[in-house]
């Protein structure tokens, strides 16, 4: 196996390799022990839980870090490609 016919038995084994993995993985999940509670806590939530404002907060707390992460990693990139430009000039 060599040159271009290698390549794509590589490119059917990078495509379709997740896809076996999360099965087999789904499926080890749903056979574990306390799977159902799981799965019922997941879609049935309590619902005076909202009620609570700590719920909420902690919710804009997770946003807010997400959005500085990605804000933060934006400001870093324009960074380097100003400085690149000033390079040029």
């Amino acid at each position: 196996m060599k040159g271009i016919q290698s390549s794509g038995y590589i490119v059917y084994f990078t495509a379709l390799f997740p896809y076996i993995v999360l099965t087999i993985f789904f499926f080890r999940g749903i056979t574990l022990k306390g799977a159902y509670a799981g799965l019922a806590h997941m879609f049935y939530p309590k619902m005076e839980s909202l009620l609570k404002p700590t719920v909420w907060l902690d919710a804009a707390n997770q946003v807010n870090k997400s959005n500085r992460r990605v804000f933060l990693s934006g400001q870093k990139y324009l960074t380097l490609l100003v400085q690149e430009d000033i390079r040029d000039v």
